[in-house]
């Protein structure tokens, strides 16, 4: 790699050191992994309750719950409302996915679910917010001069990536200790020993999921820079990414957030609390393809762009 190359994203990462921003990922990471464990508990309780309840209705009526918990439960729609026959199974079924959804096992991989909801929006603004900060600190000549466009450039998208890495990694590692803190507590409420908790079946690895966790943050924190490139201001960012993550209805089959929801729906298993709303599925290597094009898109777009924008101050 270019030595300029190397020496600009060492500058970005001191930057970064003496920043706030710093604090503020750790922070943001802690209370992510308090809030899904929070959740994860509430859920797991009110399961447990709803298990319980059905539990003495059946205790009450002599109902042997031996025999119903050896047969199988199904959920059959009547009037556009769901009925459950064997409930009593439902429910044990239901606790028993819940408690290995907050298990250190999979605890990990249900904060990468959850985070379907936030990363994107959130990388957005990282990718803007990185972009943007050089003009509003005025530095951005100064590191044109010294590293070039192409160094600033790349220096900037390697930094981007290098944050990505080290936000994932602090949610699975902050995910895993909750996990284990959660399970815990639930254990001194919830007989565990009446749950037969097995290890269910994954659609994928452990690392097929980081890796896809580490492609889909990239691409939207890619477009978050290509805004903050073109706009010079984060605001469009957000007000864009907002609007069409949280507001607009998936309407077409390879639109960005369709191909989320489809790969997502694709590598995880969903055992927990987190669950993909509607989506239109679609091929699962033509989605990861225009992924990675996507990304290798963008990313020479900021670097065209930038060399465009800045051809000015090189001079």
């Amino acid at each position: 790699m270019n030595k300029k190359i190397i020496m600009a994203v060492n500058i970005e990462m001191e930057y970064l050191k003496r920043s706030y921003l710093c604090l503020i990922a750790v922070t943001c990471i802690i209370l992510y992994s308090f809030g899904c464990s929070f959740f994860q508990y509430e859920s797991v309780m009110d399961l447990y309750d709803s298990y319980n309840n059905i539990s003495i209705f059946y205790e009450d009526g002599n109902l042997d719950k031996g025999e119903y918990l050896d047969r199988e439960y199904s959920i059959d729609e009547t009037d556009g409302a769901e009925v459950i026959k064997n409930p009593l199974m439902y429910f044990y079924a239901e606790m028993c996915k819940a408690i290995y959804s907050v298990s250190p096992k999979y605890g990990p991989v249900q904060a990468l679910e959850i985070g379907i909801a936030f990363f994107p929006f959130i990388f957005v603004i990282i990718g803007s917010g990185m972009m943007v900060s050089d003009y509003k600190t005025k530095i951005i000549k100064h590191k044109i001069l010294r590293f070039g466009r192409g160094g600033y450039a790349i220096s900037k998208l390697i930094t981007m990536f290098f944050i990505i890495c080290s936000l994932i990694i602090g949610v699975l590692l902050t995910s895993k200790i909750f996990s284990l803190l959660l399970t815990g507590i639930l254990a001194r409420k919830i007989p565990f020993d009446e749950f037969n908790i097995c290890n269910y079946t994954s659609n994928s690895s452990f690392v097929t999921k980081v890796i896809i966790t580490l492609l889909i943050s990239l691409f939207f924190c890619l477009i978050g820079a290509l805004f903050g490139v073109i706009f010079r201001k984060t605001i469009p960012a957000v007000i864009v990414s907002g609007i069409y993550l949280y507001i607009i209805p998936v309407r077409f089959v390879y639109e960005p957030k369709n191909i989320m929801y489809s790969i997502m729906n694709r590598c995880f298993d969903f055992y927990g609390i987190a669950k993909i709303s509607s989506f239109i599925l679609c091929n699962f290597w033509t989605s990861m393809i225009i992924l990675l094009l996507s990304i290798l898109f963008l990313g020479l777009s900021i670097i065209l762009v930038i060399k465009e924008r800045s051809a000015y101050i090189a001079r």
